[in-house]
C-alpha cells in the first residue's frame, strides 16, 4: 500500500514539475509541439525534480 502512494506522489510531482517547466517556457517563447518537445527533451535529460517538499506532504 505505502508503495502504491508513494508511485502516485511521483506521478504527482511528476505532473506538477511538468506543468511548472512549460509556465517557464513558454514564458521564454515556447509554444505548441516546440513547447511539448522541449519538455519532453529536458525529462529524457533526467531533470532533478526540485519542487518544495510542502507541496508533496508524506502521509
Amino acid at each position: 500500500m505505502a508503495d502504491s502512494i508513494a508511485a502516485d506522489q511521483l506521478l504527482d510531482a511528476q505532473t506538477e514539475f511538468r506543468r511548472r517547466l512549460a509556465e517557464k517556457l513558454a514564458a521564454r517563447g515556447h509554444e505548441g509541439a516546440a513547447l511539448t518537445e522541449k519538455i519532453e527533451e529536458l525529462v529524457r535529460l533526467e531533470i532533478p525534480l526540485r519542487l518544495p517538499p510542502e507541496d508533496f506532504p508524506l502521509p
